[in-house]
This record gives C-alpha cells, sequence and structure tokens, in this order.
C-alpha cells in the first residue's frame, strides 16, 4: 500500500494506473454493474465508473474508479454545487482493494504522523496542517486534520512542488482489514473537506451490498 512507502504518490498513481480492470467481452463492453468480494463484503461498482487501461491488471481484486466530484455529491444526495463553482470540474479517484496493513487510521495518526510531523502555518478551511520531517518516509507530503461533528478527517498530499499531479492528496477509509477505499483528489477539495468526507463516505456505503 502506498501510504507506507517512502514517496508514495507517485508510486501509488502507478499502482493505480496497472490495476485497473481490463474488459474482454465481446466488443469491449464495459458491464453495467460489476461485483468484487473483500472477505465478508460484496461491493458493487457502477461500470461507467470504472478506468479503462490498456495494461492488464495485477489483482482482478484491485479496482481503479475515476469519477467527477459532483457525480459524488449526486450520487450521495449531499448538497450541489453551484453551476459555476470551480469544484464541479474537479474529480476524484478511488482504489478499491484488500489492504496491506490493518493498522487503523487512527493510530497511524497518532503513532506515526503526529510523532514526524510539525505544525505548518496554513489556513485551509479550518483543518490543521502538519510537515512531515525528512526521516518520516513521506518527506514532501503535507498532513491535514479535520475534526468536525465526532468526525476526524485526514489526509496527506504531496507539496507545491508536485502540483502537477491530478490527485494530489490521498484520504483512506478502511471499512475492514479485508477492504479499503484510497481516495485520491486535487489539492482544491481540502477547501471542502466536511463535504467531502461525508460525500465519499455516503459513497462508499452505497456501494457496499447489504
Amino acid at each position: 500500500m502506498a501510504m507506507m512507502i517512502a514517496g508514495g504518490y507517485l508510486l501509488y498513481e502507478k499502482v493505480a494506473h496497472t490495476a485497473s480492470l481490463v474488459f474482454e467481452t465481446e466488443g469491449d463492453a464495459i458491464p453495467a454493474l460489476v461485483r468484487r468480494t473483500y472477505g465478508p463484503h460484496d461491493v458493487l461498482i457502477p461500470g461507467e465508473w470504472l478506468t479503462r487501461k490498456t495494461e492488464q491488471r495485477s489483482d482482478p481484486n484491485m479496482i481503479s474508479v475515476r469519477l467527477p466530484y459532483r457525480t459524488v455529491l449526486a450520487e450521495t444526495e449531499t448538497p450541489s454545487l453551484e453551476a459555476d463553482h470551480p469544484w464541479n470540474d474537479s474529480r476524484i479517484g478511488i482504489l478499491i482493494h484488500r489492504p496491506s496493513t490493518t493498522v487503523p487510521q487512527a493510530e497511524l495518526l497518532s503513532s506515526v504522523y503526529i510523532p514526524n510531523t510539525i505544525p505548518r502555518s496554513i489556513d485551509v478551511a479550518g483543518l490543521e496542517a502538519r510537515a512531515f520531517n525528512d526521516h518520516s518516509g513521506y518527506d514532501g507530503e503535507t498532513l491535514y486534520i479535520g475534526r468536525d461533528a465526532g468526525r476526524t478527517f485526514i489526509a496527506r498530499c504531496a507539496d507545491t512542488g508536485r502540483k502537477s499531479l491530478r490527485y494530489a492528496c490521498l484520504h483512506i477509509v478502511q471499512v475492514s482489514n479485508d477492504l479499503e477505499f484510497a481516495v485520491q483528489f486535487p489539492t482544491s477539495l481540502l477547501g471542502d473537506w466536511r463535504r467531502f468526507d461525508v460525500a465519499v463516505d455516503r459513497l462508499i456505503r452505497g456501494m457496499l451490498a447489504s
């Protein structure tokens, strides 16, 4: 999992790129709905969200999804953005897979992230920003922490020198030891982190078959 490796963003981009589904059905048609099982969890993915790549997938249960942010909001009945809002053009990526580590994000925050960061003077919609030190394995990244109504939002973002990355930030949603959603998004969406956090959570719950 890229979040445990130095230079994780570039590696994560590569993993997501090579692990995308390759369809070999007649006419290369994408099915309307794809079901994948991770332990006790069945995940239902709309075919239109799946990326189309030419690379052979390394793991059929590692699925890469790309969709517009406005779709995330619409799918979850979260209040929509104004028609001319700049976030309307933002896209997010989600890698659905079995996690390589079972350490909860809250534990990583307290035992790994916080001890290896120092505060940064960045004002982003009430988020606490912390810079990773050079020996953390996450150098060149900033940790963002948001707390609201009992929820804790955690994201790691590549610093300004790597803004060319379409998905510069990484937010992990751990469902269980069998299933994880690694959500990538542009730094601009940090400004909407409260709505983003709720919308992504609802989207993921909607993908889990009851």
